[in-house]
């Protein structure tokens, strides 16, 4: 049996006029092996007694080089779903805030990601590999 762990994740649903920013992983999730060359928002783990929103700020500039500014963040939905490899599981509960930005990002990417790109449409979602729940709901989003 497959040894499960919970996480929550903060993610940036970083728009620009029409488009989504979206990151694609350049390795593994913590504590599974797979997620290499998946597509996602940028944002990441929530550390032990860190706020959502700090971690938020935290892992899109790490992950991005762009500053969510200090307003309060804009919740949009938590998706839950889970990631696994053979030897282990982990069921993510994945934090989603929309980051309304008025400029093309400029994006740095972190070691974490090796390409990046402005999504507009379901049939550019449909042509990248992403967790299901993630492309059914940016899906909504750029229809």
């Amino acid at each position: 049996m497959n040894e499960t762990t919970t996480r929550v994740v903060a993610g940036a649903l970083i728009q620009y006029e029409d488009a989504i920013l979206l990151l694609r992983r350049a390795r593994d999730f913590r504590g599974v092996n797979t997620g290499t060359g998946l597509w996602e928002p940028p944002g990441g783990t929530v550390e032990p007694g860190e706020k959502i929103e700090e971690a938020l700020r935290r892992e899109v500039r790490e992950e991005t080089g762009i500053r969510v500014g200090n307003d309060e963040p804009e919740l949009v939905t938590v998706l839950n779903y889970m990631v696994e490899d053979k030897q282990s599981a982990v069921h993510r509960f994945h934090v989603l805030y929309a980051v309304f930005v008025d400029d093309l990002p400029q994006v740095r990417l972190d070691d974490e990601h090796d390409e990046y790109a402005m999504v507009r449409s379901k049939a550019q979602l449909d042509q990248i590999k992403m967790i299901d729940e993630l492309r059914e709901f940016i899906a909504e989003l750029v229809s």
